[in-house]
């Protein structure tokens, strides 16, 4: 087992937890902590496209990106700890009782998540079309020239957006090309994983129920065929269900901060993989439909429904920007 390599996906994921924190921060909304790394997932998704745009996603700039999470997410678990210290008078064996009872619906995320790193963190073999003539060169391509420019022949901007690739760099530029589905299949698995703990705890369940989830998690076959988002965009698809849950009251869950949540997960969506856009103007209908039909003040609902777009198509914008050379996504233009 490479432990050089699974400390790296440690601290991604810390960085991700990091990014989610800030972000929870500026709009001023409280997620339980579990559900905060998929938020900075969707965060790092548009700064991933920035630097696209701007030709810079360089391992030097993926290295600081990595950096500045850590940084604020230092900062957020300092913040976590003070305030648990005020409330128990700075005893420090009450604060580990607690950090012990509240950590509970994670430790199987842990374990399930090391048990996938073993099996899965360097996979024995590739789709000989789909992943060498496709989607392993983009995170090469993206690490040797700051961006993602395509030929009229490219598969970017129909069947891959460019984000994938991106997330997937963070992996090459410290292991061979072969490890960098551990970004889907560990990573990915992981953050499944603890969005759903996350929820269970949320709603009161015993920790016993964030093992069945976990395992059912974990032993379900995910039918790999290539090295696309299938995890990560799973990850997405937990949050996008559960945001609604974590809102104080139903006027809550319909302000502008949960607008943008739900713009940056749909952008994350689209980002990982096209095919997944499916799934947005269903649940974006359907969510919006049973809200509108469900209340005699319909006009706040329909005010958050036109948010939600523009937010979507804002964050989803760096990504999929077209220029002359389709920096990003899409095709070369002539």
């Amino acid at each position: 087992m490479d432990i050089f390599f699974l400390a790296l996906l440690v601290s991604f994921y810390f960085a991700l937890y990091g990014f989610g924190a800030g972000v929870a921060g500026i709009l001023n909304t409280k997620l339980p902590m579990g559900v905060v790394p998929v938020v900075g997932l969707t965060a790092l998704l548009v700064v991933g496209g920035v630097l696209n745009i701007l030709g810079l996603a360089y391992a030097g700039s993926l290295l600081g990106i990595t950096l500045i999470g850590w940084v604020i997410g230092l900062w957020h678990l300092s913040r976590v700890l003070r305030g648990t210290l005020e409330q128990v008078n700075n005893d420090w064996p009450q604060v580990l009782t607690i950090g012990f009872k509240e950590s509970l619906h994670y430790w199987p995320v842990i374990i399930f998540g090391l048990v996938a790193y073993i099996f899965y963190a360097n996979p024995s073999a590739f789709n000989l079309h789909d992943d060498f003539e496709k989607y392993l060169k983009y995170p090469v391509r993206m690490l040797q020239q700051g961006m993602l420019p395509a030929s009229k022949f490219d598969a970017l901007g129909t069947e891959a957006m460019g984000g994938m690739s991106f997330l997937q760099s963070f992996a090459y530029m410290v292991r061979p090309i072969a490890y960098v589905n551990a970004i889907d299949a560990v990573l990915g698995l992981t953050l499944c994983m603890a969005t759903m703990a996350a929820f269970l705890k949320f709603l009161g369940r015993h920790w016993g129920w964030s093992v069945f989830f976990c395992a059912m998690i974990s032993f379900i076959d995910p039918l790999y065929v290539n090295t696309s988002a299938i995890y990560m965009g799973a990850a997405v698809l937990i949050l996008v269900f559960t945001i609604p849950f974590f809102c104080d009251s139903i006027d809550d869950c319909f302000n502008w901060r949960h607008s943008i949540l739900f713009g940056l997960s749909y952008a994350a969506l689209l980002s990982l993989k096209t095919s997944l856009a499916l799934f947005i103007p269903v649940h974006y209908a359907f969510f919006l439909g049973v809200s509108v039909l469900g209340s005699r003040n319909r006009l706040p609902f329909l005010d958050w429904g036109l948010r939600i777009p523009f937010s979507s198509l804002f964050f989803c914008r760096p990504m999929a920007r077209k220029s002359r050379r389709q920096v990003g996504c899409g095709h070369e233009r002539t």
